[in-house]
């Protein structure tokens, strides 16, 4: 019967055969018990069942009608043997090899790590294994007699013996196993046998010495211990018998800080190193120190309050008055009510008793005197009481002090006084604060004049002029007036040096305090204008410098050169605070206000100046305070782009470009591939072939209301157009959508018949930076139209759109 394993049981069991016959082969669907045999009754072929699973059998094909195998079926499909032979053929690490019945197996590589194998053919005899992660293990050599494998962090772990101590302990290795002994030091101490203190006598040598409870502990002679009972008197000190002898219990010397006696009474008194002395004292007297150390009493004074008075340095004080150089009076009696007067280092003395008023008065050179206070003639009384005395206001004095109200104070007659104040009439032109003197002093002021109100003006000394009294004004002020055709500045220019564009006085020097610059700009109130005096430079660097400018287009194509001189207009534009300017660049010269949007007004700090009608401030700013402001146009610097939109402002000179030119007579060139042309043409990139021409003129005027007039001269067309795409003719700039102030003519040349010329209608519509031809009859002009040496001219003019 068959065999197979079965893993629940763990053990091999045998299994029947089962049988069936049927007119047709087996499907994957005959679900039927491993091993089971299909006869195919029709074919005379045998298949078994090898395995079942999820409902799903699958079969292997046995024989043949002729009776040899001839094909296998697995999971995978079905393989043809050749000739009825299946070749089974080794693999990784597998060799096969058969003969006769026979076939046999071989390992031919070590199994991996990675396969549960070690990846080696042969071990170290008595080698330790190491492991390598997935690569082959390694074996380390046959390990000596006492040797250990000993970490080593980071690396393979090494065979070594243990190392000892220089001292003290001994390891030996032999075969399997390590001694470890004790030696010199702790071999002595783990021979002791007795008890008490141990102690190193010599080298590798110990002892014990007994010690008894309570007694003292002492070194004793060759490295023993001594010990010292202690006295049978309760604190008795332990006492030095000097360097050779042990220490006793007994009295303190005076020279170890005792007192050298057993016994004292009295008062103690020091002997250098001998013993204390005591000396008797008697109740209630003074001890002075005597003759020799010892100690006198002093017997106080009968009478209470006596104190104890210095007799000198060489006599016992006694108990007396005391003196005044010893901080007394020196007097033992003094004058009832009487006041006290020194007299040097003499008794103190006492005046009489004072009457009513008297005061003690200085007496130059002499005692004070007792003497009454003597009034003046007028204005003041005195009038000395008992214990009191008293002073009275009379005459000018007696007036003032009357006086009910606050303010300044006025005689008006003798003895009488009235209260007045400062004041100012209206038509003084004055004003005055604090008039009475009460909250301050008194302040004039001069009043704000004004048209109609008389008082004080203060006036720019750079404006005007004061001598003798009379206001004129400067002529340089008057200069300013006219300056309005000059984009409404005076004494401001425009300079360019090494990559930095300034904006400086129109003599080249510095604006400050004393060389301001005017402004003449619409203020913030509708209707009115307001002057604003410039006392310092702006400047900011282009790309032959560290740029500020790099990243904003003014509306030109992205990442195209614009390489011929391009206007940008200068300008200045008005804060919120309505006093403080900042110079910005745009392309279009007739703006009266600022964006309306901040995220339309660029700066170094901010490239977004991406539109003709946009605004670059030459400073970083707040752009939320410069948003629908008034601004006015003051000149224009001319400038070219490279193709990383960074720009470079040519050097100007006041014929063509600078403060108060606007270049309205100027004839700009505009350049290839801006705003969808292609790049060898201005016309417009479409599917087909665009005509090209070897004479492709371009240029446009700007005057200062914004209207930009064009002439296109494309002479020779080189390059014919194919295909029945528009030709569209590009702008330099976003005309907008279906412009109405387009005045354009334009014709073609038609060279092939003769020549002919006919006249065309350009359009705008959608697309509002180009525009397209009709012929006549209103057919659009097409690529196909343009061939070998025909010519296309247009002339117009518009106004370029405004964003804001």
């Amino acid at each position: 019967m068959p065999r197979s394993f079965n893993p629940l049981l763990g053990a091999i069991e045998y299994r029947g055969i089962n049988y069936t016959s049927q007119a047709r082969n087996p499907t994957t669907s005959d679900v039927w018990p491993e091993t089971t045999v299909w006869i195919n009754t029709s074919t005379n072929t045998v298949y078994m069942a090898i395995d079942t699973t999820a409902g799903i059998t699958t079969w292997v094909v046995l024989s043949n009608p002729g009776g040899t195998v001839t094909d296998i079926s697995g999971d995978s499909g079905t393989a043809s043997p050749s000739a009825g032979t299946i070749t089974i053929a080794g693999g990784t690490g597998i060799t096969t090899a058969g003969s006769g019945s026979t076939l046999t197996i071989t390992l031919n590589t070590p199994v991996t790590v990675s396969n549960g194998g070690t990846g080696v053919a042969t071990l170290v005899d008595g080698g330790i294994l190491l492991g390598s992660g997935t690569s082959a293990v390694t074996v380390t050599a046959q390990p000596t007699n006492g040797q250990l494998l000993i970490g080593s962090t980071g690396a393979d772990p090494v065979l070594a013996s243990l190392t000892a101590p220089a001292a003290g302990l001994t390891i030996t290795g032999s075969a399997g196993t390590i001694t470890f002994a004790l030696a010199d030091d702790l071999s002595a101490l783990e021979a002791l046998t007795g008890t008490g203190i141990a102690t190193r006598t010599a080298t590798s040598t110990w002892g014990t010495s007994s010690v008894t409870q309570y007694n003292m502990l002492v070194g004793g002679a060759s490295e023993t211990v001594s010990n010292i009972a202690p006295s049978a008197t309760s604190g008795v000190p332990l006492i030095s018998q000097g360097a050779s002898s042990n220490p006793v219990f007994g009295t303190a010397a005076v020279a170890g800080g005792g007192t050298g006696a057993t016994t004292l009474t009295g008062i103690l008194t020091g002997n250098g190193t001998s013993a204390f002395t005591a000396s008797a004292v008697s109740q209630y007297t003074t001890l002075v120190a005597g003759a020799s150390n010892a100690v006198v009493g002093i017997a106080p004074s009968a009478t209470s309050g006596v104190p104890l008075i210095s007799q000198g340095s060489s006599a016992n004080p006694t108990y007396g008055t005391v003196v005044v150089a010893g901080g007394g009076t020196g007097a033992t009696s003094l004058t009832d009510g009487g006041i006290l007067l020194g007299s040097g280092t003499g008794a103190i003395t006492a005046t009489a008793q004072p009457t009513d008023g008297q005061l003690l008065i200085g007496h130059s050179g002499a005692d004070p005197d007792l003497a009454t206070l003597t009034a003046p003639a007028a204005g003041l009384t005195i009038t000395g009481g008992s214990g009191s005395i008293t002073f009275a206001l009379a005459n000018d004095l007696g007036a003032l002090e009357g006086l009910g109200s606050t303010g300044f104070a006025a005689r008006t007659t003798t003895d009488t006084w009235a209260q007045r104040e400062i004041a100012v009439t209206a038509s003084t032109g004055l004003s005055i604060s604090n008039g009475d003197g009460v909250s301050g002093n008194p302040t004039l002021a001069g009043v704000d004049a004004s048209d109609t109100v008389k008082g004080v003006a203060t006036f720019d000394e750079n404006d005007f002029s004061v001598s003798s009294g009379d206001v004129s004004i400067k002529t340089d002020v008057r200069k300013f007036i006219p300056a309005l055709d000059r984009g409404g500045v005076w004494n401001m220019g425009v300079f360019l040096s090494g990559g930095v564009m300034t904006l400086k006085g129109s003599d080249g020097n510095d604006l400050s305090g004393t060389n301001p610059a005017y402004v003449l700009i619409p203020s913030l109130t509708v209707g009115q204008m307001t002057i604003i005096e410039v006392t310092s430079n702006w400047s900011f660097e282009d790309a032959a410098g560290t740029t500020d400018i790099a990243g904003n287009t003014f509306g030109t194509t992205a990442s195209t050169a614009w390489g011929n001189n391009l206007p940008l207009y200068i300008y200045l534009a008005l804060n919120d605070d309505g006093s403080t300017l900042m110079p910005m660049l745009c392309r279009l010269p007739n703006l009266k206000e600022t964006p309306s949007d901040a995220g339309y007004i660029g700066a170094p700090d901010d490239a977004v100046c991406d539109y003709q009608s946009y605004m670059w401030a030459w400073d970083n700013i707040d752009e939320t305070t410069y948003v629908s402001n008034p601004c006015i146009c003051i000149g224009l610097i001319a400038a070219t782009k490279d193709a990383s939109d960074d720009w470079t402002m040519g050097a100007y000179s006041n014929n063509r470009n600078g403060i108060g030119n606007f270049g309205e007579h100027i004839r700009w060139s505009y350049p290839n591939g801006q705003n969808g042309a292609v790049s060898s043409s201005h016309i417009e990139s479409n599917a087909g072939t665009e005509p090209v021409f070897s004479n492709d003129v371009y240029t446009y005027m700007v005057d200062r209301n914004g209207v930009v007039s064009f002439g296109a001269y494309m002479i020779n067309c080189t390059t014919p157009g194919v295909g029945a795409n528009p030709v569209r003719l590009t702008l330099p700039f976003d005309a907008g959508l279906y412009q109405t102030a387009f005045n354009f003519t334009a014709w073609w040349t038609d060279n092939s018949a003769g020549p002919l010329s006919y006249g065309m209608l350009p359009f705008n519509d959608s697309t509002t930076t180009s525009f397209y031809f009709l012929n006549e009859g209103g057919v659009s002009a097409t690529n196909a139209q343009f061939q070998a040496s025909d010519r296309l001219f247009c002339f117009g003019s518009f106004i370029p759109e405004d964003a804001n």
